[in-house]
């Protein structure tokens, strides 16, 4: 079971909600404003901790958005490589426009990754010059 839990917000547009499932903590922000809107509430059933769990709780959540959600909490950056959710694979993602995520299956290097990446634009390059693409 993953730990955490990170969903558009049903009640107020451009904000989210990262639920802590083995805490019981609920945290509500405004998307690519995480350090500045976060707000915290704790479920019905929960022990509310002290001061200094809460803080360690809050550090949790936001390494865990950085490293799977950057772009969601903090403004958006033109790449990162990021986590799925569930920690099984990485991805490359694009955070202007246009944007993308590519998967990467393998484990390599930088300059591995940079080199593929390369010919995959050459690869584009051919195809928007036949029309086939955009």
């Amino acid at each position: 079971m993953n730990r955490y839990t990170l969903q558009q917000s049903t009640q107020q547009q451009g904000w989210w909600v990262l639920t802590d499932k083995e805490n019981g903590v609920v945290c509500r922000f405004r998307e690519h404003e995480f350090n500045e809107t976060q707000q915290m509430t704790f479920l019905e059933d929960v022990e509310q901790p002290d001061a200094t769990a809460i803080a360690r709780l809050m550090s949790e959540m936001g390494d865990w958005l950085a490293l799977h959600h950057y772009n969601v909490a903090m403004p958006p950056v033109t790449f990162c490589i990021q986590q799925t959710d569930d920690d099984t694979a990485q991805y490359l993602e694009r955070g202007k426009y246009p944007r993308f995520r590519v998967i990467i299956a393998d484990e390599c290097t930088a300059h591995e990754l940079a080199n593929a990446l390369h010919k995959a634009a050459e690869y584009l390059h051919k195809r928007a010059g036949k029309g086939d693409i955009g």
